[in-house]
């Protein structure tokens, strides 16, 4: 009776050893896949912190272009408005230019009367 039960201890046994081994061998995939699994993650966040990073870059050089626009848009409306006096100044200088040479033409009508009378009063005498 004893053999019979010192043989089934050793069944029992052996067959808790076989499922430990099977539980150890599952624990082995298990810490393997979990390694794997974290090889993957700190890639995954690298490629992350990539991606911030180059975003980042962008909203930065977006930042960068659109100040450089506004810029450029304050330089043309400068530009335009100074455009505008010189038109301004321009047409200002037309206006006393043309009233210089009327000035100049009546002066010059009224040489050439003033001529002619001399020349009338010298050939009346």
């Amino acid at each position: 009776r004893l053999t019979r039960r010192l043989g089934e201890a050793h069944q029992e046994q052996r067959a808790l050893n076989l499922r430990l081994g099977e539980a150890l061998e599952h624990r082995a995939r298990a810490d393997a896949a979990d390694e794997h699994l974290t090889a993957e993650r700190t890639r995954a966040d690298t490629i992350q912190k990539k991606a911030d990073a180059a975003h980042s870059n962008t909203e930065t050089e977006h930042k960068r272009a659109e100040a450089e626009r506004k810029r450029a848009d304050n330089e043309r409306q400068k530009a335009d408005e100074a455009r505008q006096h010189a038109d301004a100044q321009r047409a200002r200088g037309d206006e006393e230019r043309k009233r210089a040479d009327d000035q100049c033409k009546r002066a010059d009508a009224e040489h050439r009367r003033a001529e002619a009378e001399r020349r009338r009063a010298d050939s009346a005498e």
